[in-house]
């Protein structure tokens, strides 16, 4: 039995086709990455411990930020408009 296509027909399919490979390629990109992910999490030290980080971490505050706090300073607009060696209004 003979099977006729038009040249659209041809078309709309080759679309299709493109579509559903850019769908697998995503696909199989995503399956990739979770094939990764529970291949390493498998291992224990593959996990960050953010709380015992943390905990030993100090703030540094430049000596220019403390020197305006020791004079009474607490909105950083005033510290940002003086000028080293001006005294505040």
């Amino acid at each position: 039995m003979p099977v006729q296509a038009s040249n659209w027909d041809i078309d709309d399919a080759r679309q299709l086709a493109d579509v559903s490979l850019a769908q697998k390629m995503t696909t199989d990109f995503y399956n990739g990455i979770q094939r990764t992910m529970d291949e390493k999490i498998k291992d224990p030290r593959c996990l960050i411990d953010a709380e015992a980080l943390a905990s030993h971490v100090t703030m540094y505050t430049s000596p220019e930020v403390q020197s305006g706090a020791q004079n009474g300073e607490t909105d950083s607009k005033t510290r940002k408009g003086k000028k080293k060696g001006t005294k505040p209004k």
